[in-house]
């Protein structure tokens, strides 16, 4: 949960900001006034706000739910700063050039809470531990949303921050859940098929570990189960996983686990807290329901420049049109356990920032800090643009960054910055995606054998584009039995895909790595795929099928599988003369001279605009355009910050 030192966000002067609106949404013009035509200004928060006033200026409401209820398409509800604790689900749908809009009144800062204060004394139980009644949403775990109350897993918070439930071995750092040296190995012969797991490591705590949860890691595939028995170093659970699906665990759901500041536990009535610094809690909250907004069924509604903490907007198939702009959305999601019968896949559907009606989008926007998904884009014309994504995907599933349809919907994926990621930075593409312009980078914090961009399960991609990406960086297990950390991994014959103008380095073992068993095959124009460490394996793997014909204008800087290099490409050995490849990113241009200069082929639709006689190989044009990935300027509210 750290933010690079090197994102620096802010430094594009404010006057940028309102110029770099995203080029295919119009947005609305908000109405000052309290009224013009049909129209009507709505105000929330503030003094003197009250559920009983008029909704004015002077009179505000003091929810946000009341207002909701009230606006009509073309209206708008201003709201103040402050804190709002409750789910806005709107009466009515806007309509084509006059949607709903929320909106923070001026520069206010607006949050919406998905917390609860806890108010009240608490008790000392023990040393540092203290203890307070309170019934919290679930007792134990839920293994799937049904509501806005059915939370996956109980969450608390102190002073904005979140709390670790109760586990060993004990987290090194409560912003960072991803931090694999904070998982405990399994060594060669401690999993017996059953399951019992044998580690004298297992600390003895009071009440024992039986009732408890054990969640694991192996390979792709995350686990978790209830433990059914315990002893000294034993634990016992239901699992079928094989040997090479259980490389790390975890074990956590027992009040005896808590022994250090930050930890908490609840036991069905009690919750048990230890504070930083082992003071007696305050400012404490409680996660109580999932959605800040639930526009379900609703269509032409604006978010813009809110907050969101510990909660998330959710839509569905019927939710069209809906603008999400300028949010900074928080905690979006958290669960620990996960459903046996598809772990890899679980929570995918029901967590992150859900934009699931057609000719929607969310742009300009910081989401971080997710157990499952950061954004979801789920019907045709869904757009994913200018948006900051960071720390999701913590619970080691295959939630990601952005996951758009698996199925033939047009979408947009463009200027996003995703860093951080449990696994893969973009999964599940299907076909008529347009993927570009993005920065992808520390992805795989948890799982291996993917890709900063993946896809897999025989899709079809017709009509997909990945294209002037920036993919680098991989942090997956490099010394794992399937150590891949590919810039881009099309599994199980997934495929036609464009990939062309991408720039790849510091990956693992893999740039590019393609499974595609039968025609028609991906096509890899104008990429520089620059990763080249000693013990790299190919910069483009291609298997079971070679396709020459499709690799055109790339340059290697590794060796590649088949050893046959495309047509006009520059090959490991010999040095394109970047500018200066350590800097990364602008630093794969072509120096004068370079080798790569008119070296590659007309390709049209791919390399229209080359300077020179002849396009260059690689993914910069020498004196062409140089195009940056990753986010245009500093997302979010424009009050806050990243």
């Amino acid at each position: 949960m750290k933010i690079a030192k090197e994102l620096i966000l802010g430094t594009i002067a404010a006057g940028l900001i309102i110029s770099c609106a995203v080029k295919s949404i119009s947005t609305v013009q908000i109405l000052r006034d309290d009224s013009i035509g049909e129209s009507k200004a709505w105000y929330v928060g503030g003094n003197k706000a009250s559920d009983s006033n008029p909704g004015t200026k002077k009179a505000p409401f003091a929810t946000i739910g009341k207002a909701a209820k009230l606006l009509r398409g073309g209206d708008t509800c201003y709201i103040r700063s402050g804190i709002y604790r409750e789910t806005v689900i709107p009466e009515n749908s806007g309509s084509k050039g006059k949607p709903i809009v929320f909106t923070s009144d001026g520069n206010a800062d607006v949050t919406i809470s998905g917390n609860e204060m806890i108010k009240g004394k608490w008790t000392v139980y023990k040393d540092n531990i203290y203890k307070k009644a309170i019934a919290l949403p679930v007792k134990g775990y839920n293994d799937a949303i049904t509501g806005n109350a059915t939370l996956l897993a109980n969450q608390v918070f102190v002073d904005g921050k979140m709390m670790i439930e109760a586990r060993w071995p004990n987290i090194s750092d409560s912003e960072d859940l991803m931090n694999r040296a904070d998982y405990r190995p399994v060594l060669k012969d401690q999993w017996i098929s059953g399951a019992t797991l044998t580690d004298a490591g297992i600390p003895d705590i009071s009440g024992g570990w039986t009732g408890g949860t054990i969640w694991f890691l192996g390979w792709y595939v995350p686990g978790s189960g209830t433990i059914t028995a315990s002893s000294h170093g034993q634990v016992k659970f239901p699992s079928n996983a094989i040997d090479n699906k259980h490389d790390f665990y975890y074990l956590t759901g027992r009040l005896g686990a808590l022994d250090t500041e930050k930890e908490w536990f609840h036991d069905g009535t009690n919750l048990y807290l230890w504070v930083p610094g082992g003071s007696s809690p305050e400012n404490v909250e409680v996660k109580m329901r999932n959605y800040a907004f639930d526009l379900s069924d609703k269509s032409y509604i604006t978010i813009r420049n809110i907050s969101m903490f510990a909660a998330t907007v959710t839509t569905n198939s019927n939710s069209t049109n809906i603008l999400l702009d300028r949010l900074k959305i928080l905690y979006n999601s958290h669960f620990v356990t996960l459903s046996s019968k598809q772990s890899i896949q679980a929570h995918t559907n029901e967590t992150g920032v859900r934009i699931m009606g057609i000719n929607s989008a969310i742009m300009n926007s910081l989401i971080a800090y997710s157990a499952g998904q950061g954004i979801v884009l789920g019907a045709k014309g869904c757009v994913a643009e200018n948006n900051l994504v960071h720390d999701v995907s913590y619970g080691g599933t295959y939630c990601c960054g952005i996951m758009p349809s698996r199925d033939d919907a047009s979408q947009t994926i463009t200027h996003n910055t995703i860093y951080r990621t449990g696994r893969s930075g973009i999964d599940g593409i299907g076909s008529n995606k347009d993927i570009g312009y993005n920065d992808i980078y520390d992805f795989g914090l948890i799982n291996t054998d993917l890709g900063a961009i993946y896809s897999a399960n025989n899709l079809n991609l017709s009509g997909t584009r990945i294209h002037h990406n920036w993919l680098h960086d991989a942090k997956n297990d490099n010394n794992h039995h399937y150590p891949v950390g590919a810039g881009i991994y099309l599994d199980q014959n997934a495929r036609p895909v464009q990939i062309d103008h991408n720039v790849f380095w510091n990956n693992n073992k893999n740039d590019i790595r393609i499974q595609q068993d039968s025609a028609p095959f991906n096509k890899i124009y104008n990429n520089t795929l620059a990763s080249n460490p000693g013990d790299f394996w190919f910069s483009f793997h291609t298997y079971r099928e070679s396709c020459p014909n499709n690799s055109k204008n790339n340059i290697y800087r590794s060796s590649i599988k088949p050893n046959t290099p495309g047509s006009n490409e520059i090959s490991s050995g010999t040095n394109p003369l970047f500018m200066n490849a350590v800097a990364g990113g602008l630093g794969f241009r072509l120096q004068p001279g370079s080798p790569a200069i008119d070296h590659g082929q007309v390709i049209e639709g791919v390399t229209d605009g080359f300077q020179g006689n002849a396009p260059d190989a690689g993914a910069y044009e020498f004196k062409g355009k140089e195009w940056k990935a990753g986010v245009l300027f500093s997302p979010g509210p424009l009050q806050s910050k990243p």
